[in-house]
């Protein structure tokens, strides 16, 4: 059955099957592998959001980490023999 219908189609309708639209609204029926689906589903969710916060962790300490290593002087030679710091 359609849930979603235009205001005409439910003018036409009879009692009966006004009845038994407005029955189905109120609780609609799933396939018998809703709960299945729903958990899979929510199980997928979970573990994507946990990578992404360890992920997120991860890339945080290292920013703040890279704040607090020692700063070292880097000599370039260039093509004539000159150093570049």
């Amino acid at each position: 059955m359609v849930l979603l219908m235009k205001d005409e189609y439910i003018d036409q309708m009879t009692p009966i099957e006004l009845h038994s639209y407005f029955q189905s609204l109120e609780s609609p029926t799933f396939g018998h592998n809703f709960r299945d689906n729903y958990e899979a589903v929510w199980a997928t969710y979970r573990i994507w959001i946990t990578v992404n916060v360890v992920l997120f962790i991860l890339a945080f300490l290292s920013i703040v980490a890279s704040f607090f290593m020692p700063k070292q002087n880097v000599v370039v030679m260039g093509w004539s023999g000159s150093e570049w710091q």
